[in-house]
């Protein structure tokens, strides 16, 4: 398999909006004048906030729009833990790169 990083425009999905993703994750990607056009949370209140704030143009309570918009080539997972090799697995499938937060081996089951 032929993996090439042309044609990629650099748009960003966050789903996540703790405290390390205020604190830490949207600072830093603003100072680098990063793309973010998602923010993502699991009631959507936390994630308009910080949209409103960081100037990002659309916040969600369902993290599969990010996965769904073919503009969105990266995907940062900065939930809680027992979410993310779930949600990581899914980013991948949807086609698009991935950070997660932690590392993934701490947090998956047997059955996954």
């Amino acid at each position: 398999m032929n993996k090439s990083f042309e044609g990629k425009k650099g748009v960003l999905g966050i789903i996540g909006s703790g405290n390390f993703t205020s604190s830490t994750i949207l600072p830093n990607l603003k100072k680098c004048k990063a793309d973010i056009k998602y923010i993502a949370s699991s009631v959507g209140l936390s994630s308009t906030i910080m949209a409103q704030k960081y100037n990002i143009a659309n916040s969600t309570s369902d993290y599969h729009e990010i996965l769904k918009d073919k503009q969105v080539d990266l995907v940062f997972v900065t939930t809680r833990h027992h979410m993310h090799a779930k949600m990581t697995l899914e980013v991948i499938k949807a086609g698009k790169s991935v950070f997660v937060r932690r590392r993934l081996c701490a947090h998956v089951a047997p059955n996954d």
